[in-house]
């Protein structure tokens, strides 16, 4: 399977969009590869657009440049360059339609609506963004200060200019600013290397406390423990990672799958490994064991236990993330004896 997100945005949301459509069909196929890593970069760097745009049944592109509405002229002129090709007006009709299939292939990426679950499907493919991005886009993008590029200058928009820079004119001018700031970054890691040089502390004790430090960070693996009580809730639930991002996108999606507002307990610290194993499918996993009674969960490196009172809940859910999580070694655990526990507690409390 192609993980190329634009890619498969091509492939899947492109389709769609043209669905009954005869007129200019490959330059709105080619329009199209050009503006989905435009409108990703958008929606990188703005949370709020993202959900502005997924509340609205046809939106439109004009909302991606409200602050500088100039701009889509500049994007419609890039996509449509010349008299002959599509007309703007079908254009601007076309990309506005292609907006709202785009978000809901990111929810289904995502399994999830949530704007910051959609951002971080975004950042996780922003190399695949930047790869796909025209040349022509990067300063368009500068402009509204949402470029994953960082080599490029800003348009500057003034009735007067004329819309038809060209391509070389700006790669030159990347190139002519670029060589400056790269003679600058290395005179100051120069300076930097030899002033740390004079001033380290060799103190043998120091030398070693940084050795041990180093060799404590990321030492234990992200853990994912939760259990259910008789109800099917959540009973106790424990999340340990080193991204905080991640970490409150998991807490979002109990929350949301189990109705428990209380989320789980946390700790972020950087000897926990920053992620899961085939940790996008365990959103997938946890709806496995929605309304299951006295069951548990311990997701750990590439191992999950599970647990259960009835020993066909634990079979299916373990035959669940077999499906999904095909990275991952699933082991079950003997049943929960919901009785004999009860008894061995009653039986600890009469002790003398």
């Amino acid at each position: 399977m192609n993980t190329d997100l634009i890619e498969r945005l091509k492939r899947h949301v492109t389709p769609s969009v043209l669905q009954g459509e005869t007129d200019y069909i490959p330059e709105k196929e080619q329009a199209l590869a050009q503006f989905y890593p435009v409108l990703l970069s958008i929606l990188r760097k703005n949370t709020q657009r993202v959900e502005v745009l997924g509340q609205q049944t046809n939106p439109k592109i004009s909302e991606l440049f409200t602050e500088k509405p100039e701009l889509k002229q500049h994007l419609l002129e890039h996509l449509a360059p010349v008299p002959q090709a599509v007309p703007q007006d079908q254009l601007e009709q076309t990309l506005n339609r292609s907006i709202q299939p785009t978000l809901e292939y990111l929810k289904l990426e995502a399994e999830a609506s949530h704007s910051d679950v959609i951002q971080y499907v975004i950042e996780n493919h922003k190399e695949d963004i930047q790869r796909a991005l025209p040349t022509w886009a990067s300063p368009l993008l500068l402009a509204l200060g949402a470029s994953p590029l960082v080599d490029a200058e800003p348009i500057s928009i003034s009735r007067g200019e004329s819309h038809h820079r060209t391509e070389p004119a700006i790669e030159k001018k990347q190139r002519s600013v670029l060589w400056p700031i790269i003679a600058f970054i290395i005179v100051a890691a120069l300076i930097m290397f030899f002033f740390r040089g004079c001033t380290r502390d060799d103190d043998p004790d120091d030398i070693r406390d940084r050795q041990n430090a180093a060799q404590a960070v990321a030492t234990e693996p992200a853990l994912l423990r939760l259990s259910t009580g008789s109800d099917g809730q959540i009973s106790s639930c424990q999340l340990q990672l080193n991204d905080p991002q991640y970490m409150e996108i998991l807490q979002n999606e109990i929350k949301q799958i189990f109705n428990y507002n209380i989320g789980c307990g946390t700790e972020n610290n950087d000897r926990y490994h920053s992620t899961f194993t085939d940790q996008d499918t365990i959103p997938s996993v946890l709806k496995t064991m929605q309304g299951v009674p006295n069951a548990s969960l311990h997701w750990a490196g590439n191992q999950v236990s599970v647990q259960a009172a009835n020993n066909t809940d634990a079979e299916r859910i373990a035959t669940e993330i077999r499906n999904l999580a095909k990275n991952m070694k699933v082991v079950t655990q003997q049943p929960i004896d919901t009785n004999a526990a009860t008894n061995a507690a009653e039986t600890e409390l009469k002790k003398p």
